[in-house]
């Protein structure tokens, strides 16, 4: 079988490469077509040692073009068609709805190659958000692929409910499917299973750990972290990452006058040290206004922490309320505050859930499920 992924982020993060490297251990010959505009992206994140994979990095667009739709995937298909023997493909994987997936509806078109769609952050969250001019043409995606893969529950529910047309919902629900991103071997290789019962639940360690910004909501989870020292818990908060808001941060922190309580580490990128610090750590919050999966969410838990996420966001769905945390209101610190003190409240039960669910996200098991709906859509 031999799959043509498409994906414009490629270069920006692992998840891609993590995949790409399974799919290459199991055999799967594979082209990974990434549009890039900066030719010092190029070659990024490519998979060591591959078997039956390769690469093409083709500079097609400029930063203009970014914001010409049309204009932009007209420039990706007539360089990809230069570049690409779709007499060798058998299907095309798209890795983002808009971005990508338009150019695999007109590869199935021209070349009646069939494709499954990824739908992720930026297609909920902007293109169907705001994108009104090209929102029916993210439908006829949708429409014509034979698989559409969504991150998350929450994201199927809400475009399904949103945006597709009630004549639609039922076919496009039939061949629609949950498949979440993978946490790195790392993590699985290093679950936590020593973890001790803990036995001060009075005295409590929270980490965030993401980029210092707006979306991931830091302000709020560090006033949610002050009104608990007010309510009498010994409270500690380890603030993993570097951003925007360090200034509004450091300032925040003194005027709480508790300034002993909380540390910033700046980014971690050693894992050994980042392993460290979630060990010593209790529970992870991170109550994002936007998120596609959130691997840290996940990464926490291998280290047996229970974790505090955003209620329609991330990992909501993939677990029943209470399980391995709780999801929350961003904006309500009442909702935060109350439910760290259901997690205080069930921690040393909660918290072997935890490790217990981590498994689900290992890269093999996904890679094994793509395979499988790789031989729904085409079986030589």
């Amino acid at each position: 079988m031999k799959v043509l992924h498409l994906s414009s982020s490629y270069p920006f993060t692992d998840l891609y490469k993590n995949l790409l490297q399974e799919l290459d251990n199991k055999g799967i010959e594979q082209t990974m077509y990434v549009s890039i505009k900066d030719v010092t992206l190029k070659n990024k994140r490519t998979i060591e040692n591959p078997k039956g994979t390769n690469y093409i990095f083709s500079a097609t667009f400029n930063n203009l073009d970014r914001y010409i739709y049309y204009t932009k995937i007209q420039k990706i298909y007539k360089d990809i068609k230069n570049n690409v023997d779709f007499n060798q493909i058998d299907l095309t994987h798209t890795h983002f709805l808009f971005s990508d997936g338009s150019i695999a509806y007109k590869i199935k078109k021209e070349f009646g190659i069939d494709y499954i769609v990824a739908v992720r952050n930026a297609d909920v969250n902007f293109f169907f958000k705001y994108g009104f001019h090209i929102r029916n043409y993210g439908i006829k995606i949708l429409k014509e692929a034979k698989k559409v893969i969504f991150i998350s529950p929450t994201y199927k529910e809400r475009v399904l409910q949103r945006y597709i047309p009630e004549k639609l919902k039922a076919e496009i629900d039939q061949k629609s499917y949950i498949v979440p991103n993978g946490i790195d071997k790392f993590w699985l290789e290093n679950v936590n299973r020593e973890k001790n019962i803990k036995l001060n639940l009075k005295e409590i360690n929270l980490i965030f750990v993401g980029e210092l910004n707006k979306n991931k909501n830091i302000i709020n989870s560090l006033k949610a972290a002050n009104l608990l020292i007010k309510k009498g818990y010994n409270i500690n908060f380890n603030i993993i990452g570097k951003g925007p808001l360090e200034i509004e941060i450091k300032e925040l922190i003194k005027e709480t006058k508790n300034e002993k309580n909380f540390k910033l580490f700046g980014y971690v990128k050693d894992k050994e040290e980042l392993l460290k610090l979630y060990r010593n750590s209790d529970i992870f919050i991170m109550p994002s206004y936007h998120e596609t999966f959130g691997l840290v969410y996940i990464e926490a838990m291998s280290q047996g922490l229970p974790v505090i996420y955003s209620k329609g966001q991330g990992i909501d769905g993939y677990f029943n309320k209470g399980e391995i945390g709780y999801p929350v209101s961003p904006d309500n610190l009442l909702d935060i505050v109350e439910s760290i003190e259901k997690i205080i409240k069930n921690y040393n039960e909660m918290y072997k859930k935890t490790i217990d669910k981590v498994y689900d996200f290992d890269w093999e098991k996904i890679a094994e499920r793509y395979i499988g709906l790789y031989r729904e859509i085409y079986e030589p």
